[in-house]
């Protein structure tokens, strides 16, 4: 089942969550695929313990005091109420708006078929950038990088780092 999406999440971190959450996530573990195991982190309730774990991956100026890092709003506040939202509607800013389709192809994927796109990029520092999406969300998405002896590299899109040259994020 869940190899057949594709993978969007790079981690996610459940903190202070209720005794019955461990005993749940238990009993579905088992049935998550690797991937998305390992971008799991479930973390007690004390800010010394998973502060730590966060402050791995978010800069510690970036991260609430309340969460284990150093931002606090100009009042104090460690929970920085006001920068954060701390639940309830999603204001639109937010909201991912689908960029215009005129230059995108559509494509119809059969039932245990694959579709490759071949990019041919002929000079180092290249950017190349891609929109995927999926009316039902069942089809894996991944990329094949081919070096100068055709020798392929695959990577599932969930192994996929960012990385950062020149101030430019590259992925």
């Amino acid at each position: 089942f869940e190899a057949n999406f594709p993978e969007i999440l790079k981690t996610v971190y459940c903190i202070n969550v209720p005794g019955v959450f461990d005993f749940a996530y238990a009993i579905v573990k088992p049935f998550l695929n690797e991937l998305t195991r390992q971008n799991v982190r479930v973390l007690g309730g004390n800010v010394e313990s998973f502060g730590e774990h966060m402050r791995e991956a978010i800069d510690p100026s970036e991260l609430p005091a309340c969460y284990g890092g150093t931002l606090v709003e100009a009042d104090g506040d460690p929970a920085c109420n006001t920068m954060l939202c701390q639940g309830g509607d999603v204001p639109e800013r937010y909201f991912i708006r689908m960029p215009d389709t005129a230059d995108m192809t559509s494509t119809t994927v059969s039932r245990g078929s694959t579709v490759q796109v071949e990019i041919l990029v002929k000079k180092p520092g290249v950017k190349l950038c891609w929109d995927f999406a999926s009316e039902d969300y069942d089809i894996a998405f991944g990329v094949l990088f081919k070096d100068e002896d055709h020798v392929g590299h695959h990577l599932h899109a969930s192994q996929m780092k960012e990385k950062v040259r020149n101030g430019e994020e590259v992925y």
